[in-house]
């Protein structure tokens, strides 16, 4: 006996036993002693709902997802169903028993069939059966195997990128700042689409003087979410003291003032850490140098848009709230009084 007929008769003797809701067998004839056979179990909802068309069949033992192995359906047909309801096979299929798999639940019933491999049909559909059963076995465990790879992967570049973070941040408020440099430009290239990491590494640069290569980070993390603009950060609290966020941006306006022609991103740089400080003002006249030619920028339009001064008061005309002077009529200009009659 073949193994695929030795799990069928165990499927059959397991499916016999926890039937919740069962039938004596069926047209159960005696079959040649010689022959092999296998067990399939087909399932037949009787349901009809305003999605479903009505009945229909499916495969629950051996599980497949590919055509029915049936003469019928290769051919173009479809299953036909006796007077009880049973799924008329074909040759080579024997009902040996029916029940209900799920107790009150009357649209659903399960037919056992043996497969007789004498009949050679059957026994060319069923190989064939087996064949993509197998290879679509196959191809999902290759596919758990990919997912699980690929899942493995990404949680171990998370886990190095959240530590070179940690790394960094501990760094950058221990004044380290060029350790920080280094394990925040790490963070980055192990999480291409984190924003956060970028903006600690800007702060990190800024410190040590590297003005250009901050300004080009900090760009790219607002780019990557512009949600990052009208938020306050808080970022003092990574430096080892917060007035230090104060003196290196004071720092950093004084070396782009004494370049000859200053990158305009380090003006969207300063115009940052003054908007970050609250100094909105300063920080709009920053953010109006980075726009010059650039109109287009998506980033320094909302902070234009953020940091615009309050609108000034036009000055009160001072003749429109003075009281009018009395008109006092002169004689000429007497008026009769109105008669009563």
């Amino acid at each position: 006996m073949s193994s695929f007929a030795r799990i069928g008769s165990v499927v059959l003797v397991v499916a016999a036993q926890s039937a919740a809701v069962a039938d004596p067998p069926r047209d159960a004839q005696p079959a040649p002693a010689q022959a092999q056979r296998a067990v399939l179990v087909v399932r037949v909802n009787d349901f009809a709902g305003r999605d479903r068309p009505g009945r229909s069949l499916e495969i629950v033992h051996p599980r497949h997802g590919g055509p029915l192995p049936f003469e019928s359906v290769r051919s173009g047909g479809e299953i036909a169903y006796a007077d009880d309801g049973s799924p008329i096979l074909g040759p080579g299929y024997r009902l040996v028993r029916t029940y209900r798999p799920v107790q009150h639940v009357p649209y659903l019933r399960d037919y056992v069939y043996d497969v007789d491999f004498a009949n050679s049909t059957t026994v060319r559909i069923w190989r064939e059966y087996q064949q993509a059963q197998r290879a679509e076995e196959r191809m999902a465990r290759a596919e758990e195997r990919l997912e699980e790879g690929w899942n493995r992967r990404n949680e171990q570049l998370r886990t190095a990128h959240e530590q070179a973070v940690d790394e960094g941040l501990a760094r950058l408020r221990a004044g380290d700042y060029r350790g920080a440099i280094i394990a925040l430009t790490r963070a980055a290239e192990l999480n291409q689409g984190d924003p956060a990491c970028r903006i600690y590494l800007a702060l990190a640069r800024v410190a040590v003087g590297h003005d250009v290569e901050a300004a080009r980070v900090l760009r790219r993390a607002l780019e990557l979410q512009a949600q990052l603009v009208p938020t306050m950060l808080n970022l003092s609290q990574h430096y080892p003291a917060p007035e230090d966020f104060a003196a290196h941006t004071a720092a950093l306006v004084e070396r782009t003032n004494r370049l000859a022609a200053p990158p305009p991103d380090l003006f969207l740089l300063i115009g940052f850490m003054q908007f970050q400080q609250g100094e909105l003002d300063q920080a709009h006249v920053a953010f109006q140098r980075a726009a010059r030619g650039r109109t287009n920028d998506r980033v320094l339009t909302l902070y234009l848009d953020l940091t615009q001064p309050v609108a000034s008061t036009p000055p009160v005309d001072a003749s429109a709230t003075r009281p009018k002077a009395e008109h006092r009529p002169q004689n000429g200009d007497a008026r009769k009084p109105l008669s009563r009659r």
